[in-house]
């Protein structure tokens, strides 16, 4: 079995298919075209290519779809360049984040439960980010930071079941 992933991985490097396909950039590209499928844009992974590589928008598609793939793309290369200066993570990196996804495609919500802004982490007023989130999540943001990943992922999820931001959870 390992004689036949060495042959293939050479036969991969004979074929310079790496010169051919930027691996990096595929993944980028997948990575947002599920994201914001996920959350109900229509483009497919060739308009959502286009759109990034080029700039072009496709036809019979909301426009909504197409700016909310360029805020993904740009919330996602924010990301990679925070991770690559292993930048800590903070409230004020998430609702950094926060921003860079909805940038253009934000909502308001009327809920029985009050008014949800979807972008109001742009705005440095009463209504941001971290007077919302309940204070145990500097806690698992500190246990994070400290590497103690296996203490601060049940954090993580604590905070999802009960206090899950999204207006549609």
């Amino acid at each position: 079995m390992p004689d036949d992933i060495s042959i293939l991985l050479s036969h991969y490097k004979e074929l310079n298919l790496q010169e051919v396909l930027d691996h990096e950039r595929f993944k980028e590209y997948a990575i947002v075209h599920h994201s914001s499928s996920i959350e109900g844009s229509t483009l497919t992974e060739v308009e959502t290519r286009l759109l990034l590589e080029e700039d072009v928008t496709p036809k019979g598609k909301p426009l909504a779809h197409s700016l909310m793939v360029k805020d993904h793309y740009a919330a996602l290369r924010y990301v990679l360049n925070a991770a690559i200066g292993k930048k800590a993570i903070s409230i004020d990196f998430i609702q950094q984040i926060n921003a860079l996804v909805m940038k253009n495609t934000g909502s308001i919500y009327n809920t029985v439960f009050g008014e949800i802004s979807t972008h109001s982490c742009l705005r440095n007023t009463e209504n941001t980010l971290s007077r919302k989130l309940p204070p145990i999540l500097r806690l698992c943001l500190k246990k994070l930071n400290r590497s103690e990943k296996a203490a601060a992922i049940p954090c993580f999820f604590n905070i999802y079941d009960g206090q899950s931001p999204h207006p549609l959870s």
